[in-house]
């Protein structure tokens, strides 16, 4: 019996196209869909796509709150940069909420918008910027904050930070409680006005805190809302009663900053001394001045060029590094007219901490040789000098936190020593130690957002062009190769 020839059908070729097709049927409409749509689901480890459970929550509980929501850009260009997309879709949740009016703009086309928004003039505004408000209260989010990159000894960014939504999350909560930092100037003993630091009080508007005086003798309480106790130059000591209430403020863990400009007086500040006694801390009654022309402003030889030591390793406050790095680049710190302070033991010693924060440029005060000398000025005897010229210090008092800065002049930062610019390094310490003692910023404790970058390093051009042939070739072999196999089995 002759056998015919049968011939045996292969559907693997036929099958592989078919799911080919259906592929592309099903998956082409499906991207135009989600594309048109904009509809993303977030598959990153971090979410960083995705509100927090945090904030979603926090959005839910102030429905009721009418918020005025401005980012100074327009959201299409910050989603045309990959880096800034977290943003982006934060932005777009954000904007979901019916209570929340957002608004999306440049500032150079709307001035007239962006000075509604900032009527006093407190917010130095620029692109990309976020102001929220709710009610009288307003708070602004620069857009420098909102990403922290990482580098490698390189300069490649290995790692990025989103840390914006616990900024703007924060802000919302602080908008709609009300709850903005009110720093008090204290008046009544021939302190500086407040107004002779226009430009300083609108920095500290700009970073969310809002001024005012106070006058104890007046008001015969510190304000519930007190923040931070400003005393700048007073003439006079203040009272019992006053240094009880202060006391009793900081107890339930106030904080206070005295700039104790030098002064001819023969009155001893007691009462402020017993203030700062319970710091560790004691004021001198003296005055620096400079003999080396060379380092002194307009031939004044009581405006002296000043260091910032180096925060000690065991110490974690640290308000000198980045204005360190500052003064490498050129930028030379000057003070006015100081006196110096020391540290002591006090009654509460055990948990206080203290450091330095600005120092005259001398090893010692026994240093003949120095250009720096220190002359009597004030108070009722002669005060013996500490090992070093100190002529500002911070203390925290770990038990209650409360927190202290003292300062040995105050005109450093009025309008006429700001305007002229010299004393800027002295300036950003105060608003850093601000900061320190109390940060306007309402931490959410959202986890920052973070996504890692794979970096290739080569060393020359050769090595490059030949790890790139290899990951072009690699994937041309799997192809020729996979077309070979398809053709084998196709004419099997």
């Amino acid at each position: 019996m002759n056998s015919k020839n049968n011939k045996t059908f292969n559907f693997s070729g036929i099958l592989a196209l078919v799911l080919a097709i259906l592929i592309l049927v099903i998956a082409i409409p499906i991207n135009l869909i989600v594309s048109y749509f904009d509809f993303n689901i977030d598959m990153t480890p971090s979410k960083m796509y995705t509100l927090s459970d945090t904030s979603v929550k926090l959005l839910d509980s102030v429905r009721d709150k009418e918020i005025e929501f401005t980012i100074l850009c327009e959201l299409d260009d910050i989603k045309e940069i990959d880096e800034y997309l977290p943003l982006y879709y934060a932005l777009e949740q954000y904007k979901s909420y019916e209570n929340i009016d957002f608004n999306a703009y440049y500032p150079d086309e709307y001035p007239e918008r962006v000075e509604e928004l900032n009527p006093d003039g407190f917010f130095n505004l620029t692109t990309a910027d976020i102001v929220i408000r709710c009610g009288n209260s307003i708070r602004k989010i620069s857009s420098n904050q909102m990403f922290s990159d990482i580098y490698d000894d390189n300069g490649n960014i290995v790692e990025q930070k989103y840390v914006g939504e616990n900024l703007i999350t924060g802000a919302i909560k602080a908008v709609t409680e009300g709850d903005i930092p009110q720093i008090y100037f204290l008046t009544g003993h021939g302190e500086k006005s407040i107004e002779d630091y226009s430009l300083f009080t609108a920095n500290l508007n700009n970073y969310n805190y809002t001024t005012s005086e106070l006058n104890l003798s007046e008001t015969k309480a510190v304000p519930d809302d007190a923040a931070i106790i400003f005393v700048c130059a007073p003439q006079h000591d203040i009272t019992l009663e006053e240094k009880k209430l202060i006391s009793e403020y900081t107890e339930n863990g106030g904080n206070l900053a005295f700039l104790m400009s030098p002064d001819s007086s023969t009155e001893r500040y007691t009462n402020i001394e017993d203030l700062m006694f319970r710091y560790n801390l004691a004021m001198d009654y003296n005055r620096l001045y400079e003999s080396d022309k060379n380092k002194i402003v307009n031939n004044d030889k009581y405006t002296i060029a000043v260091s910032l030591p180096e925060t000690a390793e065991n110490s974690d406050v640290d308000l000198t590094t980045d204005l360190n790095t500052i003064i490498e680049q050129g930028i030379y710190p000057y003070m006015c007219e100081s006196r110096t302070f020391k540290t002591v033991t006090g009654p509460d010693s055990m948990i206080v901490q203290t450091g330095s924060l600005l120092q005259a440029d001398v090893y010692s005060v026994q240093n003949t040789s120095a250009t720096i000398k220190s002359e009597p000025y004030g108070g009722t005897e002669k005060v013996e000098l500490g090992n070093t010229l100190d002529l500002a210090y911070y203390a925290h008092n770990t038990q209650n936190d409360s927190k202290m800065i003292v300062m040995g002049n105050a005109e450093f930062m009025d309008d006429e020593h700001v305007s002229a610019g010299f004393t800027i390094i002295p300036l950003y310490l105060c608003l850093s130690s601000i900061t320190w003692m109390y940060d306007s910023d309402v931490d959410m404790e959202i986890e920052d957002k973070t996504r890692s970058f794979d970096n290739m390093v080569f060393d020359d051009a050769n090595q490059a062009k030949s790890v790139m042939a290899i990951m072009i070739a690699i994937p041309i072999v799997f192809v020729v190769c996979g077309a070979g196999v398809w053709l084998k089995r196709r004419n099997s």
